[in-house]
């Protein structure tokens, strides 16, 4: 088994890499945030795909629904016994919807008025909710990475990337996860694509050292490069 975190710009083949790998070590069972993935993810028998996506009268996300919805997938996927592959399509959203829940359950009392309004937002100073927050989403995560070890299930996190600003200025990207996963993961890799010649590349940032250790840099066919990449370097 193996934890691997997949992090990429948008549009750099995150989904489709994986959806080849769950087809192949199934049973497998996929968490959905995006509308645009559920056909696709649906489509195939062997993935239990859970669309995740529930929207309120206003057609708009409700990521106090999706981050409930994902607890109940979750509680689902760790008392089964047979997953050979478990992805969550989208670990960044997470703590969005962690931070929605923590403001919508602590509003602000107005001493003048005495009533309860509605806060705009948490805060920097406020490190308590943030931890709050962190600890919320590493209740969901941790468990799901613990069964994977304990099944012999390969688990598939993908992420988002941030921008690096120095003096206001984007210097770089970095994934978009917060230390513990990346210490918690087996694995972690970074897609870049190039728009010119739609020419897909996987970066290692880390790896076991019984593969051989991280660093190394590969070309990723489509949909079937990640398999091949994976397999090349003994991580499947």
């Amino acid at each position: 088994m193996v934890v691997v975190v997949v992090a990429g710009r948008g549009g750099t083949g995150k989904t489709l890499q994986l959806r080849t790998i769950a087809q192949i070590y199934n049973p497998a069972v996929w968490a959905i945030f995006e509308k645009k993935d559920e056909d696709n993810i649906n489509s195939i028998n062997e993935i239990q795909g859970t669309m995740i996506h529930e929207v309120d009268k206003k057609r708009r996300d409700d990521p106090i629904a999706m981050i409930t919805a994902f607890e109940r997938w979750c509680d689902a996927v760790n008392v089964q016994t047979d997953t050979r592959c478990i992805v969550v399509d989208g670990v960044s959203y997470l703590r969005k919807y962690a931070l929605k829940e923590w403001i919508h359950a602590h509003p602000i009392y107005n001493q003048q008025t005495g009533k309860s309004e509605p806060r705009e937002s948490i805060g920097k100073e406020n490190i308590s909710a943030w931890t709050d927050v962190d600890v919320r989403v590493q209740d969901l995560i941790i468990p799901l990475i613990n069964y994977a070890h304990y099944e012999k299930a390969h688990l598939f996190i993908t992420a988002e990337m941030k921008d690096i600003y120095i003096n206001n200025v984007r210097e770089e990207q970095e994934p978009n996860i917060k230390e513990w996963l990346e210490y918690k993961c087996d694995c972690l890799l970074e897609f870049t694509k190039d728009k010119r010649t739609k020419y897909y590349e996987c970066n290692c940032i880390k790896a076991p050292i019984w593969s051989g250790d991280s660093g190394w840099v590969e070309e990723l066919r489509k949909e079937t490069g990640l398999l091949e990449v994976l397999s090349t370097h003994g991580l499947l």
